[in-house]
């Protein structure tokens, strides 16, 4: 007895509190196997937005869907060519969708509630509105918005069969606030989506300090193409300075969208193009732009950013014009850097 009390003396306990335990949540297998995982993992990811303007037709909407899709796998390249996206880019008609104004059946085209058609048998709508003229009267003034639209989609197979329409509404979101392009802003003054824009567009010196800072370390105090690529990060940081300023000079201030484009992610520990379906906000969108190998010497972009960071060094002013830099589509502003 006086043995087994000496052992149980020296065992210790110890008691792990409840709120220390954490429990383990196993990831979903988000690999595109078959069409029905696209309603399982619809969402994963949190854009689902796609801009709209006048020039949109109806497969760029489809052709934007199924990038959505595609990026919420993580077999992205096969996703590509199951539909014909990305690098594959082909006239796949292998799904097809259907829209909605609500979640709960109610078509797009069918402005009465009592019209509404319920797909509880998987009916076909016989005579749908196409989501091109919707959105068209959707967004048929200047005031900048977004809406939301629902959509079921079904699987066309390569021998002609179909499938039923999958069972839940997917969330789609349209919106007339352009991503980053090469004339984005364009479509400034009184009845454009931006309103005015004030000539004197002022970007905070705060912005521009890394980027000044290591054009001084540089031997050559040249800033240029590989600049630009080795100083990813500070560069962003001005584009993003530039793009609050151009934001807070205009009358209906929003920001740009964000934009969903397949491409390389370069991997500093291996040398393969690594590409994938990302999102991009748009001072990232802008620096892409501006580093793709493509004519710099006559890319106004290009020539209109190094003019501006050459004029902020010299502590000048700089002025677009409508002749040389009308710089994404500004005409006769004046960039000027502030305190």
């Amino acid at each position: 007895m006086k043995k087994l009390l000496t052992i149980l003396t020296g065992l210790s306990i110890i008691v792990t509190p409840a709120t220390q335990i954490v429990s383990c949540k196993i990831t979903s297998d988000n690999t595109f196997k078959s069409f029905k995982d696209i309603e399982k993992f619809w969402g994963t990811k949190t854009h689902n937005t796609i801009v709209f303007n006048k020039d949109t037709i109806e497969a760029d909407i489809n052709t934007e869907i199924k990038q959505i899709i595609a990026n919420n796998f993580i077999n992205q390249e096969y996703v590509n060519k199951i539909f014909g996206i990305g690098d594959d880019k082909n006239d796949k008609t292998n799904i097809e969708f259907q829209f909605y104004k609500t979640n709960t059946g109610f078509p797009i085209g069918k402005d009465n509630e009592s019209e509404k058609i319920q797909l509880a048998n998987e009916e076909e709508i016989t005579d749908p509105e196409p989501i091109i003229d919707y959105l068209n009267k959707s967004f048929n003034e200047s005031k900048h918005k977004t809406i939301p639209v629902y959509f079921k989609y079904k699987e066309i197979k390569e021998d002609g069969t179909e499938t039923e329409f999958n069972k839940k509404y997917l969330e789609l979101k349209f919106t007339n606030i352009p991503e980053m392009t090469d004339g984005v802003y364009k479509d400034e003054g009184e009845n454009g989506i931006f309103g005015n824009i004030e000539n004197t567009i002022k970007i905070e010196k705060y912005f521009f300090n890394d980027l000044s800072n290591l054009i001084d370390k540089t031997q050559s105090k040249e800033v240029n193409l590989d600049f630009l690529e080795k100083n990813k990060t500070a560069t962003i940081k001005f584009i993003k300075g530039i793009l609050k300023a151009i934001k807070e000079a205009s009358e209906n201030q929003f920001d740009l969208s964000n934009s969903l484009e397949w491409i390389d992610v370069k991997n500093p520990h291996n040398e393969e193009k690594n590409y994938e379906w990302k999102v991009l906000s748009p001072e990232a969108k802008l620096y892409k732009d501006l580093i793709t190998p493509k004519e710099e010497a006559i890319n106004p972009n290009f020539n209109g950013f190094i003019e501006l960071i050459n004029k902020f060094k010299s502590s000048t002013e700089w002025k677009t014009t409508n002749k040389d830099y009308n710089w994404l589509g500004l005409e006769d502003k004046t960039f000027v850097l502030t305190e």
